[in-house]
């Protein structure tokens, strides 16, 4: 099986090098940290947990959010991005950095997700090293995300550099296990 870009097989390594293969150096998560985000507004309030539990985000404001971090997508998301984006793997729509509302003790609060297929339940997070030091944040992330009736699947960095087919192969076992449940 081929993934790649376009019509085309595609080759990885031309499209890490190409120019749409963009990595900004300033993340928004920084901003966030400083108080780009602190002011409260007065419609509909939602909460970024893992950001920060004092900041009440409207939803202009996380979609505000969702832009700053497509903006600023480490190198293994973008070259995951571009063999999932415009519905290139298997048909089936991707959206990256998708926020997922949920509510807990009448609060309405919600995380971001890397990748999101609506037609699939299916939920994508790519872990950088980050992920070693916030294992019981990640368990009870999927929790929540699950009790939403949502897959998820998580990704390494190493595993997306080293055997991208191997990633690509794992998500079709997962949409394909799903598609047999129906």
């Amino acid at each position: 099986m081929v993934f790649g870009r376009g019509g085309g097989g595609g080759d990885l390594t031309a499209f890490v090098n190409s120019p749409q293969f963009r990595l900004k150096s300033e993340c928004p998560l920084s901003k966030l940290r400083e108080g780009m985000f602190k002011r409260s507004l007065n419609r509909g309030e939602l909460k970024r947990t893992n950001y920060s539990r004092k900041n009440n985000m409207t939803w202009n404001e996380i979609k505000t959010l969702a832009r700053e971090l497509r903006k600023s997508q480490t190198k293994e998301e973008a070259i995951l991005w571009g063999l999932l984006r415009n519905r290139k793997f298997k048909g089936y729509k991707f959206l990256r950095q998708h926020p997922i509302i949920y509510t807990e003790m009448n609060r309405n609060l919600f995380f971001i997700a890397d990748f999101y297929c609506h037609e699939m339940a299916l939920v994508l997070e790519v872990d950088g090293k980050i992920h070693d030091h916030q294992k019981d944040y990640d368990i009870q992330r999927d929790l929540i995300i699950q009790q939403k009736g949502l897959r998820v699947l998580r990704i390494r960095n190493e595993e997306v550099n080293e055997s991208i087919n191997d990633v690509l192969s794992k998500i079709e076992k997962v949409i394909s296990n799903h598609s047999d449940t129906d």
